[in-house]
């Protein structure tokens, strides 16, 4: 038990007999400490070199152990080996200026500790060295003073502590030096100008090379940077304006800085091509005429862009610069109203957009030609200082007349049609609760109207709606099966439905829809289940045809095929009507991206005709049987004559149509307006809207319908069925809007 007692009194007395010694002996042994013998030497933290925008020079330390006694600062040009002594600071200072501005590209700076061992004796502590970073040249420009033909160089500099600068230039073609000159230095921002005597080169290279210069010394490059200027393609057309003159002749006017050129070239390019003018040296305009084409596809001299580029003849080839070029952003007229003063008498109003709509000096109004509705005709013009208005007296009645309002720089405003109008006035409207209409039917005496959607989920209804009491009748469906086409019977007796999801034809009574009746079933035509059918006007037959496949015909009394028309098959896009047949039974008009007609008794090909469109959205003949007609989602729709099978018109705006039933008028819908055609005068007759300007509305995936003289049937918003009816006998101007 006693042992451990005896260890730690060994150990106390141990630690005690060492206190006996000096207070220091321990730390004199410590490597670490400055004192020390074994002290192998420091250095100073943190030393930073650098040179301000006054040229001062401020070197910087970090802070020394306690026991230095002074700092000696040094320094050394040129190298890191011959320093000299410039001050001898005390311990606490850490940052030095130096204002001597003697410095060289290799400038260096030393600071050294020393400790005090003895009175006046001292010990190195530890030093460290840092390099004078600077002379970065910067910012270098140019600047043609063309008041006097010189090139004024520009640069900066980090450090004012350059002497000179010593610029030279040589020719990038031949990369001789072509002079060099050596100018006092100007603190941080440095100027030169070259009188530019010799300007005849392409391009000449400027270097820049800032040096330090000392009494005594030798002159020492320390940084240098260069700025390449082109003569030709620097010394470019400024402040390009076009003026129109008139309707003929347009001024360019720029301003000529390039004395030296030789030629200035001015190029006009348009859609006929590019036209090149060589003018006199020192040209600053140009009057380009060009004869006015009135044609409606013609618009050279509206629709000009010049450019302008100096030349110069160095006797060995033409040096060029790159043209600078000015052209009008062709401002957008649009015609924003029209306003009926009498029977014969329009106000047109038009407003201008774009960027240069302010070169405007006045509005040309064209009409189009009588016999030539492609051909307009300027009837007046319209300075930019008066209303943008224009009133047209002795309105024919019996005409469609068409207006245009352009500039002598714009394209024509998107021409107004306008026609001499009955007003229509929303009679009955009614909610169906189906996606889209795709198709309808009104019967013989025109009191029942039934409609249904293909685009509907299985399900779907067949609606029959009285529109003389505006009550509704029946809604006719097939349980878990869709509906896709109806066809009236022509004695209003029958009404009989394709259900392609069955791949059945149905019939029921009408317009109460009892009795329903599946009278055909596995109606397919070829790959394909029936979706759209038509039948002939004594019904005795009805034809059918799919979304692919060829086009099938089956006895409405016996119910059998009686024979496929296997030569064409109907288009894939099977949404919209295909087929149909001729008011007196004897053809079958189809599309399959060409227009055919076959004989509906034995299916021969009487007539193929290589026009017409995949995306058909209604295809029918008119109600004497004199016109085919065949309506394309691109909105437009053709006319053929059933006697030549030629196209004898072709009506714009039209994306659904339906013909009057005896009348070869045709209502179409477009993209903003309803309205009905003659084909026999090929005329717009009447703009489908109400005194208030509310309009009859269409989309394509809808169908429309010409119940009779004064109702027209469309579906507008909400998917509602609405009726339009004429009012009254009076009449008025009205835009087409198409």
């Amino acid at each position: 038990m006693r042992t451990p007692y005896l260890i730690l009194f060994i150990l106390i007395s141990v630690l005690i007999a060492g206190c006996d010694t000096p207070s220091d002996s321990f730390e004199r042994l410590n490597r670490n400490d400055p004192l020390s013998p074994a002290f192998k030497g420091g250095s100073v933290a943190g030393l930073t070199v650098y040179a301000d925008t006054s040229g001062a020079i401020t070197v910087k330390w970090g802070k020394l152990d306690e026991t230095v006694a002074k700092n000696v600062l040094e320094k050394s040009l040129g190298d890191s080996l011959n320093f000299e002594k410039i001050a001898e600071l005390e311990p606490d200072v850490r940052q030095y200026i130096d204002t001597t501005r003697d410095v060289r590209k290799d400038t260096y700076y030393r600071i050294s500790s020393y400790l005090e061992m003895d009175e006046g004796v001292h010990k190195l502590y530890g030093s460290s060295q840092a390099k004078l970073e600077f002379g970065e040249i910067s910012d270098t420009n140019y600047r043609f003073l063309d008041q006097d033909n010189r090139l004024e160089l520009s640069w900066k500099t980090d450090v004012p502590l350059f002497t000179h600068f010593v610029i030279s230039s040589e020719n990038v073609i031949t990369e001789e030096q072509e002079k060099s000159v050596k100018i006092q230095a100007d603190g941080i921002d440095n100027r030169y100008v070259d009188p530019l005597l010799d300007i005849d080169f392409e391009t000449r290279k400027y270097i820049i090379t800032g040096i330090i210069e000392h009494s005594g010394t030798p002159q020492e490059e320390v940084a240098d940077a260069s700025i390449s200027f082109s003569a030709v393609s620097n010394f470019q057309p400024e402040n390009l304006e076009i003026e129109i003159l008139n309707e003929q002749d347009w001024q360019i006017s720029w301003e000529n800085n390039a004395f030296f050129a030789t030629e200035v070239e001015v190029t006009r390019t348009n859609t006929e091509g590019d036209i090149i003018f060589n003018l006199p040296p020192g040209t600053t305009s140009f009057v380009d005429s060009l004869i006015v084409d009135d044609s409606r596809d013609s618009y050279a001299n509206r629709f000009r862009r010049y450019g302008i580029r100096f030349l110069t003849d160095t006797g060995s080839s033409l040096q060029v610069d790159d043209s600078d070029q000015v052209e009008i952003d062709q401002p957008v007229i649009a015609i924003s109203n029209i306003k009926q003063n009498d029977p014969n008498s329009l106000t047109i109003y038009w407003a201008p957009f774009g960027n240069d709509k302010e070169l405007i000096k006045e509005y040309i109004i064209e009409k189009s030609h009588v016999y030539n509705p492609d051909r307009f005709v300027e009837i007046a013009r319209v300075k930019t200082d008066a209303p943008r208005q224009y009133t047209v007296t002795n309105v024919n009645e019996e005409e469609d007349p068409i207006y245009r309002v352009r500039t002598v720089t714009s394209y024509p405003s998107e021409p107004a049609s306008f026609t001499y109008s009955h007003d229509y006035e929303m009679d009955y409207s009614f909610t169906t609760g189906m996606n889209y209409v795709t198709s309808m039917e009104v019967s013989s005496d025109k009191r029942y109207l039934a409609a249904v959607s293909f685009r509907e989920e299985l399900g779907n209804s067949i609606l029959v709606t009285d529109i003389e009491s505006e009550q509704p009748v029946s809604e006719i469906t097939i349980p878990s099966q869709q509906i896709s086409d109806i066809k009236i019977s022509p004695d209003d007796s029958s009404i009989y439905f394709a259900v392609p999801t069955d791949e059945a034809i149905y019939k029921a009574d009408f317009p109460s829809g009892n009795n329903i009746e599946k009278i055909i079933d596995n109606a397919r035509v070829n790959l394909a289940n029936v979706f759209h059918i038509d039948i002939s006007p004594d019904e005795l037959f009805l034809i059918g045809t799919g979304g692919q496949g060829f086009v099938k015909r089956w006895d409405l009394n016996s119910y059998d095929i009686d024979f496929i028309f296997a030569d064409y098959n109907t288009p894939t896009f099977y949404l919209y009507k295909n087929i149909a047949i001729s008011p007196d039974g004897s053809l079958i008009g189809g599309n399959n991206g060409s227009n055919y007609m076959m004989d509906s008794q034995n299916g021969t090909i009487l007539e193929y005709v290589p026009s017409g469109s995949a995306n058909t959205t209604d295809l029918q003949f008119s109600g004497g049987g004199n016109y085919f007609t065949f309506t394309s989602g691109f909105q437009s729709t053709s006319i053929l004559s059933t006697e030549s099978w030629e196209v004898t018109d072709w009506v714009e705006g039209g994306r659904r149509a339906d013909f009057h039933p005896e009348d070869p008028v045709m209502v179409l819908a477009g993209r903003n307006s309803v309205f009905t055609y003659d084909l026999d005068t090929s005329a717009i007759g009447d703009i489908i809207s109400d005194d208030n300007g509310s309009r009859a509305f269409a989309r394509f995936e809808n169908s429309i319908i010409h119940i009779d003289d004064d109702r027209i049937g469309t579906v507008g918003g909400g998917n509602s069925i609405q009726i339009w009816k004429k009012k009254g006998t009076q009449r008025r101007w009205k835009n087409v809007l198409r």
